[in-house]
């Protein structure tokens, strides 16, 4: 068995148990986004001219759009994707919050199958807004059902260029929270068809392997093994006849 390293601070200084920003449906309090020794380093590094810095500082501190995904595996991801074009984006196309008019959720254009969707409001105007409120508490539901994702968009990269087909042997070394585990596995059972591939997650934390098996709950396979081991270290895995399991793609998300 590999070692864990429990209640050590994982990525941007998170705790395990912290929120995840590919995790739940949460809003978090804003800050005032000033960190003088961030501006000095990268100062420093010169990778701008200097009257070029306040335009800069500003785009580091807008917020990053809410981004979430449809499980395009689903048998009814159509049916969902509907639903959004054509239920709730018609409520939501010119809201108006504190005398500024703010636009629906719009798709990422780079996703297949327009299953990507984005929401570029603030926040603040979430909050205050009916139509967007009313959005988020179908998002909400879906996603504990499992029909949709939260997941930021960079993250939604590395699964598309792995190129995962239904009968590869997948492996993902670091895999919580889940988000890109649970788009690989979209990747190897499409249209919710049971396929010959085969997904490992494995973390090496253990409080953090417990909330990717809950990530990973929501779309149950047979094909899916979660394992709690030191990646730099996994044991041969025998097949039989003296084979050992190789496979056809490793993503590696290392903290």
């Amino acid at each position: 068995m590999g070692k864990h390293r429990g209640g050590k601070p994982q990525r941007g200084g998170r705790k395990d148990g912290a929120q995840d920003r590919n995790g739940p449906w949460t809003t978090f309090s804003s800050s005032d986004k000033v960190n003088a020794g961030f501006e000095e380093y990268y100062r420093a590094q010169k990778i701008l001219p200097e009257a070029e810095w306040p335009a800069f500082l500003e785009i580091l501190r807008n917020d990053l759009p809410l981004t979430f995904r449809v499980t395009g595996s689903r048998a009814h991801a159509e049916t969902i994707k509907d639903i959004i074009k054509d239920v709730y984006v018609p409520t939501m196309l010119k809201v108006e919050v504190e005398e500024k008019t703010y636009g629906p959720p719009s798709q990422i254009p780079w996703y297949p199958n327009e299953l990507a969707w984005q929401i570029s409001a603030p926040k603040r105007v979430v909050r205050k807004s009916e139509p967007f409120k009313r959005f988020q508490r179908f998002l909400v539901g879906e996603t504990e059902v499992g029909n949709l994702s939260r997941q930021e968009a960079v993250s939604m990269i590395p699964p598309l260029l792995l190129d995962v087909q239904p009968h590869h042997q997948c492996l993902d070394m670091c895999a919580a929270p889940g988000s890109k585990t649970a788009q690989i596995m979209e990747a190897l059972n499409p249209h919710h068809l049971s396929s010959s591939g085969l997904l490992i997650a494995n973390d090496s934390d253990y409080k953090r392997t417990h909330m990717l098996v809950h990530q990973t709950g929501r779309m149950p396979s047979k094909g899916l093994v979660v394992t709690n081991l030191d990646a730099s270290a996994l044991p041969h895995i025998s097949i039989g006849e003296g084979k050992t399991l190789q496979f056809d793609r490793i993503l590696a998300d290392v903290p």
